[in-house]
């Protein structure tokens, strides 16, 4: 005889509640048919916005990026982190380190998009291990990625200001062989005549993450940061803030789900990377433990 646990019974109801509004088009809070709210929210046209607001101050030095993730379908507060962000002119672009959805259902998709698409600064997106749940990798790559060119949205790099930002997928319940540690050495490696002051590495899950079930894996992965000189690496997934030095020296900052009213910010200059964590519109400067 099969038994069934009210949780069980409660799961499934709700993955099949969430199915059947996706197949219906419309959102999980609401009946209207949503239209294509993850139109030109690509990474790739973020990542040119930041090219745009680079040209446009070529003296400038330093500067604040906001993170936030885990935002899963709490719209309410996803609306306003972005609202909160949005207030704050001294932040050049937000940092959203994974979980926009939390089936990864394209309803879901849709109504963050919704959300998204009301920041007034550019913002860059990692895909984390709820987005690439039902059909969200392929989601994924169509809405963040550029699948037309081959690219998927999963591991890429960009530049801003002296400082290069490394993405990287490292969902290892969801994708085979991740994290690609070839791309991000490569990506880390400083070419000649380039001026960098700092290498940033950003993914949903902290290497250090029980996702990572090998501890030998986990040791070379640190190792290999360490050897990158991978000066700060960003994530979510645990659902609390986090910061952390490794025994290798990495820095590991975790920033709190958009439920709690939690998120961070990078403040970067030539010199050094100071992190804040920041509860509603309250920021505190934090050391790593």
């Amino acid at each position: 005889m099969k038994v069934f646990s009210k949780f069980g019974l409660f799961t499934a109801f709700t993955v099949m509640a969430n199915l059947a509004l996706s197949a219906c088009e419309v959102t999980p809070y609401g009946a209207d048919v949503a239209p294509d709210y993850c139109k030109s929210l690509s990474i790739r046209t973020n990542i040119q916005k930041l090219k745009s607001l680079e040209q446009a101050n070529p003296s400038k030095q330093n500067f604040k990026v906001a993170i936030i993730a885990d935002s899963h379908v709490n719209s309410d507060s996803l609306a306003r982190a972005v609202e909160r962000i949005n207030r704050r002119s001294d932040i050049d672009f937000v940092m959203i380190l994974g979980d926009l959805t939390d089936q990864g259902l394209e309803s879901q998709y849709q109504f963050t998009c919704k959300n998204l698409s009301k920041f007034e600064k550019p913002f860059i997106s990692v895909i984390g291990n709820h987005d690439s749940l039902s059909n969200g990798k392929l989601l994924w790559t169509q809405y963040f990625g550029d699948a037309s060119k081959g690219f998927d949205g999963y591991n890429y790099s960009f530049s801003y200001l002296g400082t290069k930002f490394i993405a990287y997928n490292d969902n290892g319940f969801e994708f085979q062989n991740v994290p690609d540690q070839s791309f991000i050495q490569r990506e880390a490696a400083i070419s000649a005549g380039e001026v960098r002051n700092h290498t940033v590495a950003a993914s949903h899950v902290q290497p250090n993450s029980e996702v990572h079930t090998d501890p030998v894996f986990r040791a070379n992965f640190l190792q290999m940061l360490a050897n990158s000189k991978i000066d700060m690496t960003i994530h979510g997934h645990r659902h609390s803030f986090f910061y952390d030095k490794d025994a290798f020296n990495n820095n590991h900052y975790v920033v709190a789900w958009t439920k709690d009213e939690s998120w961070g910010v990078m403040n970067i200059s030539p010199s050094k990377i100071v992190m804040e964590n920041c509860t509603g519109d309250t920021c505190m400067v934090v050391e790593p433990n």
